[in-house]
């Protein structure tokens, strides 16, 4: 199973389990399995900030980083990180939700990243089970957790995430529709039409937004999710 595909400039990469990523330099017609990959969870998705730099994240909270356009890659981010930051951020935001952060260091390394969105320059914005949100804006070597994603979404997994405007919207379990700040700041719920999981949104601009989910379900907004 291939689940994420992103494009490096004129190269198409593809990641999905067991660590597999595929590269196509001829728009799909061939590909070639990458050998250099530090993991072998199941990636979930990847995209580029140029022809060169990327990230792929999957299972176990793995963020992995490529800077030769998906040819080798490096293991940058794991849930182990992943959940101390989350929770040491929920305690220092004073949030009612910090023992939930708590319980996933206990757990260990078992939530996974489900969506990654690269925002240009070094940033990028990746999200996942259980209210994961974390926003790099140097590349990746810091990674910083949200509470107000972990809290806004009262724990529930966020599945995908598009620019819209100047902001980023997201789709999740349940219905879930929201937007935030490209820092993962100022939490605001969106219109769902729908109450059941959405997998992915895509911005498509003008304010135009396509969410869609579960047994074929897709919408379509022209007013950036109002109605």
């Amino acid at each position: 199973m291939l689940a994420g595909i992103g494009r490096a400039g004129d190269r198409l990469v593809a990641v999905g389990v067991k660590g597999h990523i595929l590269t196509s330099e001829d728009e799909g017609a061939s590909w070639h399995q990458t050998t250099d990959v530090p993991v072998t969870v199941t990636l979930t998705d990847v995209c580029f900030n140029d022809e060169q730099h990327g990230w792929a994240v999957g299972h176990r909270g793995a963020i992995l980083r490529t800077q030769d356009g998906g040819v080798s890659w490096s293991l940058q981010y794991d849930g182990f990180r992943a959940a101390k930051d989350l929770y040491q951020a929920l305690e220092t935001a004073g949030s009612e939700n910090a023992f939930y952060g708590e319980m996933m260091v206990e757990d260990g390394a078992d939530k996974p990243f489900l969506g990654i969105d690269c925002l240009g320059d070094q940033s990028a914005v990746a999200v996942g089970a259980y209210g994961f949100g974390f926003s790099t804006k140097d590349g990746g070597d810091t990674w910083l957790p949200s509470p107000e994603l972990f809290d806004g979404t009262q724990q529930m997994h966020v599945y995908g995430l598009s620019r819209l405007g100047d902001r980023l919207v997201f789709g999740g379990e349940r219905g879930l529709l929201f937007s935030m700040t490209r820092s993962l700041d100022d939490y605001e719920p969106v219109t769902a039409p729908y109450d059941g999981t959405f997998f992915g949104v895509l911005g498509l601009g003008n304010g135009q937004l396509v969410a869609y989910g579960l047994r074929g379900n897709a919408y379509w907004s022209a007013d950036a999710g109002d109605s």
